[in-house]
């Protein structure tokens, strides 16, 4: 009879199907293949198993392993302060053996996540529940030259965010007491200006509750209207009927209310019918109910006052500065009683540089791992300097790439005076929408799209921003390093030639982004690529589309695109048009959408009346729309009027027009971008050929040193301003154009760069400049010319840079996957960090997409992963999990205390009886206790590391030794200071006593001794399988599972031969020297290979089965010598 076995598979689709059957336990009295490694790496691919070979690959592809405490500017640089576990762990394996699978995790999130469980950072609003001071938000310090004329531009210089407190420019008033708290407003309209009527009357009502009665008199001057103590006068002298009328009469009412001394509120007129009156305070008291008794004037009641947090302050007025070396900020502290003041300098070459003196360290700011007691307010525990614009501001040149001037060329110089504000970064005046939000999942950096050249011959209607999109260059991976790392240039452009070509071509240059044109470093190179589909060099085939993404609902990772991806950095990304090849076959890239940026501020005076915010409220006429968003506001204080001042303004307070413009004149606010090369002279290249148009990384016009800045050019704008699903696929306006959308939104794009803007010849040189083909002066423009003229000039290449990446940490964690931030939580909507941990081990769950011997995650102790990670590795019973548990040692990353108190509740003791409350019965997983410290010889550092890392390089000896059926401990496989592990180990976070280490293998636990003679060792080899049987050691379910990768891959290669005896015979024959051979090598004792017809029985042969049975005996190792030592007396014969 059929043994009944062969019903526990479930036979579908074809396929080699195994069981292990363990008739060991005790009653009760192929291809290379090895681990895989999750968490955090330098760089490199995210949430994609790569296999590698090398150490030396693992560097190329992720970088170093990294000791952590290297944080230097965080902010720029990126936070390496806790070590990258997970690296150390591949480098443990890779030491002796190879290969091994990684997989670098970035933050994610569920599509459903709750505010608390959200990938990526944020800090508060400016007016989210912080009293007094404390108020939080984000600030940018403005900047304007000290010029001796109204038109003028500024520029952002510098980003500050608080997670408390606040920053203020010391010497400068304050924006008034106010908590973002909306101000009410009534609008008095006049409809019929000759149906007034003297003695008639309206009332209204200031925030305080004062009614004041407005009477009309026809007997005074409008000039000498006003009153107080609740009564006025409306003067109506001389005004008459129709539209002449309604004028005057709207200023007359404007000028009577103004005039009331002790009303607190203020009117302006839109100089046609209207009047609008503001209450003076803001908040709901502003709801007054007011009344109308006047013919052909409708008064409305006060509306829209909204409540805020009251007593905090948020900017600070326009103030001389002596030069850029003597800024003075004043910071909040720990508490809104203490503020330090603190002196700053624009200039990067200054000991008071901005970026040396104010924290750029964002994880200072957590108070879950920050000791902020000890830090001052500039270095300490509230607030840190994001972007700055250093290199933008101090420029020399009126061709630089700085636009901080004057139109007469003005500038801030080193011992220059200039001015400076402090303004809250938020899109609207009452704070309803701020820069504070990047909470989201990673995102992958992209290019804007390419664009073509122009192809009409009518250049005046030419705008760059209208060319053919073509395509667009995308990271292959999440990440804001590869904004850091690359830049991308188009080289070598031809137009199609002869009858018989359609198609032009050009290169694609992937260079190191700090590299000068020059000498460029050329990472990757393509060249002869083409925009025809049908093509092998069709840049999609050369470079690649493929890219992959998560299914939430399968758990696993989805692939798209065509093509195979030849680039390690970048895949392209088609316009649909060019993908369908319905596109103008001429067409070549010769330009490029620059990164988004928020828009800059704007104002041009248009009439005496004029008025306006910063933040875009309601103006008057000659104001631009109200339509218009930009990302910084005044809290409604910062207002232009008639008194034709920008260079004598004396420092006022929150009541007053802080600037003014006199009509016609100008002023503006520049967010800064990255720069474009304006002239062909810049960096003194050797020739044309040595000259990249387009996105320039100089730190000036002469100096090809790489700006520092530029990263922070480079970083997305905040999310809840730009949609994150997919923010390169938007269309944005372009900075200083006006489009069809209408100016809503506070985010645009830099600039659209064209090679057919540039304009000049050979022997004056080249200069790029915006609307010079629209123009008719660029190269591409006039009769007789084309785009093949600038590419018979040589002006035939460009760079752009990528940028809009992130890794979807909370920047303010040193461990983005701190143990102590999961906070219990079960479901994945409520942590980003289980979400996107949990997400890995989905993703390699399947066999058939990653092959693996082991798998762990170092340094991850909470069991909301750690369980999962079992579950997953006992489901494919092919990989044994090395997973840490809590008590074996706390780490800086995950706390403020000191070592010593962190760690006093770390005991051998404590770790066993967590261990042994989870109740886990799994052969499929092991853990050892405690953490080691290991050296560093990269850096020179030696860190504390969790046991996994060594335990996985215990393994890699192992297998190079002798094979994985030996116990992988003891003095020759396991000793730690022999270099068992891979990576130097110099000491154990606890030295175990003899009752500890019985405590630890008891509860499954496997001992990390240390002796004083023979050192550090692995002193157990137990997995967690509590039932006692021959598969609760490792080394024995590691044989279990060799056994069953070999025999199953020997079995798939007869997959769909015949079932008859001459396919039985075949296996039988290929997989008993596989048995044989582990067998003297110690790894079984006996065994039987069966597959006759006693397991194939005809009922299986006619459902295609083949039914095979494997028996074996496992060699069990010696755990323990038990030896007697007999003491005899003299007269003992041995030989008895």
């Amino acid at each position: 009879m059929a043994d009944n076995s062969s019903r526990r598979f479930k036979f579908i689709s074809p396929g080699v199907f195994i069981d292990e059957i363990d008739n060991s336990q005790i009653p009760r009295t192929p291809t290379e293949v090895g681990p895989l490694v999750m968490g955090r790496a330098q760089r490199g691919p995210a949430n994609i198993p790569v296999t590698i070979n090398s150490f030396s690959e693992f560097v190329e592809t992720f970088g170093n392993a990294v000791a952590g405490n290297t944080a230097t500017d965080v902010w720029r640089e990126g936070d390496f302060s806790a070590p990258t576990y997970a690296a150390f762990a591949a480098q443990a394996w890779l030491a002796n053996n190879g290969p091994i699978t990684f997989m670098r995790v970035l933050g994610d999130q569920s599509s459903q996540a709750t505010d608390a469980g959200k990938a990526g950072w944020s800090v508060p609003d400016i007016a989210a529940g912080h009293a007094g001071n404390n108020v939080g938000g984000v600030y940018s310090l403005v900047v304007f030259p000290e010029a001796s004329q109204q038109n003028v531009t500024g520029s952002v210089a510098a980003q500050f965010y608080c997670d408390k407190g606040r920053v203020l420019l010391s010497g400068s008033a304050t924006f008034a007491g106010g908590s973002g708290a909306v101000v009410a407003e009534a609008t008095i309209e006049v409809t019929n200006a000759g149906g007034v009527s003297n003695g008639e009357t309206f009332t209204l009502v200031d925030s305080a509750g004062l009614s004041t009665v407005y009477t009309v008199n026809s007997g005074i001057d409008p000039d000498d209207g006003g009153g107080s103590g609740g009564v006025a006068v409306l003067g109506y002298a001389g005004i008459g009927g129709g539209a002449a009328g309604a004028i005057a009469a709207a200023a007359a009412i404007r000028k009577a209310i103004n005039q009331t001394t002790d009303a607190n509120y203020t009117a302006t007129d839109d100089g046609v019918s209207t009047v609008t009156v503001r209450q003076g305070t803001g908040g709901t008291a502003g709801n007054q109910t007011n009344s109308d008794a006047i013919g052909g004037v409708t008064v409305g009641n006060f509306t829209g006052g909204a409540a805020g947090v009251n007593g905090f302050l948020f900017g600070s007025t326009m103030r001389k500065v002596d030069n850029i070396d003597s800024i003075t900020l004043v910071v909040s502290g720990s508490s809104p009683a203490v503020d330090e003041k603190v002196k700053v300098s624009l200039n990067p070459g200054s000991e008071n540089f901005i970026r040396k003196v104010m924290n750029t360290n964002p994880t200072i700011t957590n108070a879950a791992i920050t000791s902020q007691a000890t830090m001052t307010a500039s270095q300490g525990g509230n607030l840190w300097l994001g972007e700055s614009f250093e290199r933008s501001l101090t420029q020399a040149s009126t061709t630089s790439i700085g636009v901080l001037k004057s139109p007469s060329g003005t500038e801030i110089s080193a011992g220059g005076a200039f001015r400076a504000m402090l303004l809250p970064m938020s899109v609207t005046h009452d704070l309803t929408k701020q820069q504070n939000d990047w909470q989201g999942a990673a995102t992958r950096a992209s290019t804007g799209w390419f664009i073509s050249q122009d192809l009409s011959a009518n250049n005046a209607a030419y705008y760059s921003r209208n060319m053919q999109r073509l395509f667009r260059l995308e990271a292959i991976t999440a990440g804001e390093e590869i904004q850091r790392q690359v830049k991308v240039s188009i080289d070598n452009i031809k137009a199609p030639e002869g009858n018989f070509q359609s198609y032009g071509s050009f290169s694609v240059l992937i260079r190191a982004i700090g590299d000068t044109d020059q000498t460029p470093q050329i990472i990757e190179r393509y060249d002869n690529l083409n925009l025809n589909p049908a093509s092998p060099d069709y840049i999609a085939a050369r470079i690649g589309d493929k890219y992959q993404k998560y299914d939430a609902v399968n758990l696993r990772n989805v692939e798209y695109g065509q093509f195979a991806n030849q680039s390690n950095y970048v895949r392209v990304v088609m316009d649909d048009d060019i993908a369908a090849g319905v596109g103008e076959a001429r067409l070549l890239p010769f330009g490029v959408w620059g990164p988004l940026k928020y828009r800059d501020v704007a104002y041009a005076s248009g009439s005496a009346a004029f008025r306006s915010l910063i933040d875009g409220a309601t103006p008057t006429s000659g104001a631009v729309a109200d339509s218009v968003e930009t990302m910084l506001d005044g809290g409604g204080k910062i207002r232009f009027g008639n008194a034709g001042y920008l260079p004598g303004l004396t420092d006022q307070g929150a009541t007053g027009p802080l600037i003014a413009c006199a009509p016609a004149n100008t002023f503006n606010i520049r967010f800064p971008s990255v720069p474009l090369r304006q002239r062909s002279s810049w960096g003194s290249p050797r020739s044309l050929n040595s000259t990249f148009w387009g996105g320039w990384t100089g730190r000036s016009a002469s100096d090809t040193f790489y700006n520092d800045s530029l990263p922070d050019m480079l970083r997305p704008r905040a999310f809840d301003v730009v949609d994150q699903d997919n923010p390169a696929a938007v269309t944005f306006d372009v900075e200083g154009e006006t489009t069809a959308n209408a100016l809503t939104s506070p985010v645009v794009t830099s600039w659209v760069f064209s090679l057919d803007d540039i304009s000049g010849s050979a022997n004056s040189g080249y200069t790029y400049a915006a609307g010079q083909r629209r123009a008719g002066t660029s190269v591409t423009a006039g009769a007789g010319k084309s785009y093949k003229s600038a590419l018979d000039l040589k002006l035939a290449r460009f760079t752009t840079m990528l940028a809009g990446g992130t890794n979807g940490y909370n920047i303010k964690e040193r461990e983005p996957f701190r143990n102590s931030a999961f906070n219990a939580a079960t479901d994945e909507k409520a942590s980003y960090q289980l979400f996107s941990l949990r997400k890995a081990i989905n993703i390699a769950s399947d066999p058939d997409y990653v092959q693996m011997n082991a798998v762990t995650i170092p340094g991850v102790w909470v069991s909301q992963v750690t369980d999962y990670l079992l579950e997953t590795a006992e489901d494919r019973g092919d990989t044994l999990a090395l997973i840490d548990i809590q008590y074996g040692y706390t780490p800086q990353s995950e706390t403020k205390e000191t070592p010593e108190t962190a760690n006093a509740g770390n005991t051998a003791s404590a770790a066993a009886t967590a261990l042994a409350g989870r109740s886990i019965n799994n052969s499929y997983g092991a853990t050892y206790y405690p953490w080691v410290r290991i050296f560093d010889n990269t850096s020179g550092q030696s860190l504390w590391a969790p046991p996994t890392v060594a335990a996985l390089g215990v393994l890699s000896t192992t297998d190079r030794l002798q094979a994985p059926w030996f116990a992988p401990a003891g003095f020759t496989r396991g000793g730690l200071s022999e270099g068992a592990a891979g990576i130097p180990v110099l000491d154990v976070s606890q030295r175990l006593t003899s009752e500890e280490r019985d405590t630890l293998y008891e509860n499954n636990i496997n001992p990390i001794a240390k002796f004083p003679a023979e050192g550090i060792m692995v002193f157990g080899q137990k997995n967690l399988q509590q039932t006692a049987s021959a598969l609760d050691r490792i080394n024995v379910r590691r044989l279990m599972i060799f056994l069953k990768r070999e025999i199953s891959f020997i079995a798939s290669r007869l997959l769909f031969a015949p079932n008859v005896q001459d396919t039985w015979d075949r296996f039988i024959g290929q997989a008993t020297p596989v048995l044989e051979s582990v067998k003297a090598e110690f790894g079984i004792e006996q065994f039987r290979l069966i597959l006759d017809d006693s397991t194939t029985t005809p009922d299986l042969i006619d459902r295609n089965i083949i039914y095979a049975k494997l028996l074996v005996k496992p060699t069990r190792a010696v755990e323990f010598f038990a030896i007697d030592f007999v003491v005899t007396n003299s007269g003992a014969s041995f030989a008895d």
